[in-house]
């Protein structure tokens, strides 16, 4: 029997896209025990202001809250909603030129999510629109962007954005000229270059019309979309705000998820690495026998490395609930700034972040990434030294092992050509 915090069973219970009325009378039995102070730094830790907000008010918890954390909470819920409101009209516009035009759009996660499961289009911040369609509508879907006047990050340094459609899953991103709309296009839901073998005809076959805000769009079937969150669940990036939406769904779709067909479907895509992790951490924080059955069936056939980590994980639900780490953000936003500049300064000082932030994180992200428990300063130097031996084995497993060391020595060679003359001499003797 797992034993929580005051704090701890409140983040939880405000993270429920739709509460019982046994969820609702806990909250409210452990709020006047709740340290705010703990409690606010767990929710901001994990993002979930705006749907901590959202229940708060729901159970009539919010007034009872120091008025500072009253007003933090409403600021942040505010922003969301304004943020995801206003970029609402253009995907609506996006989808009806779309309609017009025969081409199916498939909404993914968040927005969906927003609509069907939280039923509130704030209840946290949406990086961009996530769109599954078929790889024979991308020519009509490129001229309607451009008709919206959509430029991708690839064309801001003089690229073909279509160019990734030979060996991708997806185009690079497209936005407003202002960057506050951004959506991602995608024909596959896995990189090509990975093992995973996502069936997208099959989950087409499942799809089912929705009513978008008032315009026609399509949607993935919860075994689905559930399967895509697992595979895409970030390895590190596991706080209460990603494994919400993973056990949201499961209590959402209740009866109607059909746990034999998703169980051949995980066989079939070689994903059950991801999948077992993905439930796993979601397990643990919100439990649910269905999720447990297929847990304990599935345990025997995930590799050790992943099944030992993952029971690192959830053996402590405190430590898991501050977990979540977003370092890996660094490398990724360093290297794509490293892509888009022809500064041979600006690309030194980004490859020093890059590097840095691989090779030596700082202390407390290396216990993140390690679930270190007793922080010894042996236990922390341990994690330090296993963090670069981390961060590259994911990013091997995202990318694949021969684009993640092309990438290293590439941006190596050009930091090389661009600062060292030895490095110089290097390149044109080959």
């Amino acid at each position: 029997m797992r034993v929580l915090r005051p704090e701890e069973a409140l983040l939880i219970a405000t993270s429920y896209s739709e509460p019982t009325q046994l969820e609702i009378a806990e909250a409210r039995n452990v709020a006047p025990m709740c340290n705010w102070s703990h409690f606010r730094a767990l929710v901001f830790h994990n993002e979930t202001a705006p749907l901590a907000r959202h229940n708060l008010a729901r159970m009539d918890l919010l007034r009872t809250l120091p008025d500072e954390l009253q007003e933090e909470l409403d600021e942040a819920y505010a922003s969301v909603e304004a943020r995801n409101m206003s970029r609402l009209e253009i995907t609506k516009k996006l989808l009806e030129l779309a309609g017009e035009r025969g081409i199916q759009i498939v909404i993914l996660k968040g927005s969906l999510f927003a609509l069907e499961i939280y039923k509130d289009i704030g209840y946290k911040k949406m990086s961009d629109l996530d769109v599954l369609v078929a790889k024979d509508d991308l020519d009509g879907l490129y001229e309607i962007y451009q008709s919206l006047g959509l430029i991708s990050d690839t064309e801001m340094v003089a690229g073909d954005p279509r160019a990734q459609e030979d060996f991708s899953h997806h185009w690079p991103p497209f936005s407003t000229p202002d960057r506050l709309w951004v959506v991602g296009t995608h024909w596959g839901l896995t990189n090509p270059k990975r093992r995973y073998r996502l069936d997208i005809g099959r989950m087409w076959e499942r799809t089912r019309e929705i009513d978008f805000h008032g315009v026609p769009a399509y949607a993935l079937a919860a075994e689905d979309n559930l399967h895509h969150l697992g595979v895409h669940l970030h390895y590190y990036k596991t706080g209460i705000r990603e494994l919400a939406d993973i056990y949201n769904l499961v209590r959402h779709a209740g009866d109607r998820l059909d746990w034999s067909m998703l169980d051949s479907e995980v066989t079939a895509a070689g994903t059950c690495d991801p999948i077992f992790h993905a439930l796993a951490l979601a397990n643990a924080v919100a439990p649910d026998q269905r999720v447990t059955r297929l847990l304990e069936a599935r345990a025997p056939e995930v590799s050790r490395l992943q099944l030992w980590d993952v029971r690192r994980k959830i053996r402590n639900i405190s430590r898991l609930l501050w977990s979540r780490s977003t370092h890996l953000d660094i490398i990724e936003e360093a290297y794509t700034e490293f892509t888009r500049t022809d500064s041979p300064e600006a690309r030194r000082k980004l490859y020093s972040t890059a590097t840095r932030a691989l090779c030596c994180p700082p202390a407390e992200e290396a216990v993140r990434l390690h679930s270190v428990g007793r922080r010894s300063r042996a236990a922390v130097g341990i994690a330090r030294l296993a963090a670069p031996v981390r961060l590259g084995r994911v990013l091997c497993n995202e990318l694949s092992a021969r684009i993640f060391w092309s990438i290293l020595v590439k941006t190596t060679l050009v930091i090389a050509v661009e600062h060292t003359a030895p490095g110089r001499q290097w390149i044109r003797k080959r």
